[in-house]
């Protein structure tokens, strides 16, 4: 049976954000020219290069997948308002998830369950239609019960995860069962691999068990978007550029998806190096 997720795959642009201003316009051409439907731009690109990211966007055919966010567990009503004004550019291009991600208050060694349960669900009264959806990190995968848990279980229904598969990896998480507890919580996906706990170029080269993960993304009936990212360490063997990284990543996420033999691999316009 073929699987019922949607056909909705989009690179983060983080990495492009090296290249200097014109990051977005090389992002959205390298995305196109890899086969990708949207892409996802961080919440701060919208506020100076939100007419320029739109054109992009309208020229190449693509969609405003998910905007990104960080902030700390302990910030303020100020903080929560300058989120939602900066959200309202990103509603204007058609983009409904903003994916979030929360760090320690300074000094703190862990983040503090509770009080990122109350940003996240702070920032979803202010901001309406638009779904926000918390992106834990290696740490809150971890422990019994895990941050993970005690964040939802303290945030509003109208919270989600963007569940990261390649933190979940490098915690040793079972991705598919995680998938499965999710459920309805689940709101997007950024899939980045590792091999032995290091990232590897592209996704399809590690450990990720991509077959097994849709599956229970199927089976939970998941509609949302899956976002490649690719930001490497300095221990990863990078020897192609990022359009090329991009398509064999959405390559293998076909295979994946489809259960069909890949497509001969077309040539990606030219990218720096990451």
């Amino acid at each position: 049976m073929m699987p019922r997720i949607a056909w909705r795959l989009s690179p983060q642009l983080y990495a492009w954000r090296l290249r200097g201003e014109s990051y977005l316009v090389r992002g959205c051409d390298d995305a196109a020219a890899a086969g990708y439907t949207g892409v996802e731009v961080d919440l701060s690109a919208l506020a100076a290069h939100g007419a320029l990211l739109g054109d992009r966007l309208r020229e190449r055919s693509l969609s405003l997948a998910a905007a990104f966010v960080s902030l700390r567990d302990d910030a303020s009503s100020t903080a929560f308002d300058d989120v939602a004004s900066r959200v309202v550019a990103a509603r204007a291009l058609g983009c409904r998830v903003l994916n979030v991600a929360l760090h320690p208050a300074r000094g703190a060694p862990c983040i503090n369950e509770r009080a990122a349960a109350l940003v996240l669900t702070s920032i979803a009264q202010r901001i309406g239609d638009v779904r926000v959806c918390w992106h834990p990190h290696e740490a809150e995968f971890r422990g019994n019960p895990t941050p993970l848990h005690e964040v939802l279980d303290a945030s509003a229904d109208a919270v989600a995860i963007c569940l990261d598969v390649g933190w979940a990896l490098r915690a040793a998480v079972d991705v598919p069962l995680l998938v499965a507890r999710l459920g309805r919580r689940l709101g997007s996906l950024h899939v980045r691999d590792a091999r032995d706990g290091r990232w590897v170029q592209a996704v399809g080269e590690g450990d990720l068990p991509l077959a097994r993960i849709v599956r229970a993304l199927d089976d939970a009936a998941f509609a949302g978007w899956l976002s490649v990212e690719l930001w490497f360490e300095r221990t990863t063997n990078v020897s192609r550029d990022l359009a090329a990284n991009a398509t064999r990543s959405r390559l293998a996420l076909q295979r994946a998806l489809t259960g069909s033999p890949a497509p001969q691999e077309e040539a990606a316009c030219p990218s720096t190096r990451a």
